[in-house]
């Protein structure tokens, strides 16, 4: 698949323009509602952040899940194992950071052991 120079200019806008409002919004939007409200009040927009997590986890993580329960076993457990470690720790420690730094550590470790990487 090539693209011609004027429909990459095309795409490379209307990426930065969606990275813009993903990033530019919410700060509109959270004024709008943030005002006259208790500071601790949940407003619609708390389940933003990890509404765009979720999302960019799926479009990130599902190709390569499809991909490893083709190949085997192996892979597709290291997926595994390295998830149920996820939330484990997300689970006992509530930080997000946390949980996915082991995640991904766990996920190195298991493909190490496994000889694919």
């Amino acid at each position: 698949m090539s693209l011609h120079l004027n429909e990459a200019w095309v795409a490379i806008i209307a990426m930065g323009a969606v990275t813009f409002a993903t990033r530019a919004l919410p700060f509109v939007f959270k004024r709008n509602f943030v005002e006259g409200k208790s500071p601790g009040k949940k407003t619609p927009l708390n389940a933003l952040g990890p509404s765009l997590l979720a999302a960019i986890a799926v479009v990130a993580i599902m190709p390569d899940l499809r991909d490893a329960a083709v190949d085997g076993v192996q892979p597709f457990a290291s997926y595994l194992v390295s998830l149920l470690a996820t939330l484990a720790v997300l689970r006992l420690s509530k930080s997000a950071g946390l949980a996915l730094m082991i995640g991904v550590a766990c996920y190195a470790l298991c493909l190490s052991v496994a000889g694919v990487a």
